[in-house]
């Protein structure tokens, strides 16, 4: 299966060929596996899991909409961070910082960095309870 992820306004980030997909939605736990159904639904606050050669990889996920069709997951993802931020905090910042420069012009605010460090201890929170 492929798996596209997009920011909440459509904009590509990632496209992987994955085994499975797991994630919070308002039934409960959701996983989906090969061949499934065409189907839509909401994405809940938690993490979003999918796994590639056996190998686990995370999202953390504010909310969002997972789509189906035609064996591709398309999910579109608000306020998400990708596991290879995670332990990385400064790696992070230093991302948002680029992204805000090339779009603003201008160095991340001090808000957004405040913002920033109160997400991470959200996101700590969220995967420490799922360990």
């Amino acid at each position: 299966m492929k798996l596209y992820i997009y920011t909440a306004n459509g904009k590509h980030i990632k496209k992987e060929n994955v085994e499975k997909v797991t994630f919070k939605s308002d039934e409960g736990d959701r996983t989906i596996l090969p061949n499934h159904t065409d189907y839509i639904c909401k994405v809940n606050s938690g993490i979003l899991s999918y796994a590639i050669n056996n190998e686990d990889k995370a999202i953390i996920v504010h909310y969002g909409l997972l789509q189906i069709i035609g064996g591709d997951i398309k999910a579109y993802l608000i306020e998400s961070i990708y596991d290879e931020h995670i332990d990385n905090y400064d790696k992070y910042v230093e991302m948002h910082e680029k992204i805000d420069k090339e779009l603003t012009g201008e160095p991340i605010s001090n808000r957004k960095k405040d913002y920033l460090s109160s997400k991470k201890t959200f996101v700590k929170t969220i995967i420490d309870q799922k360990r």
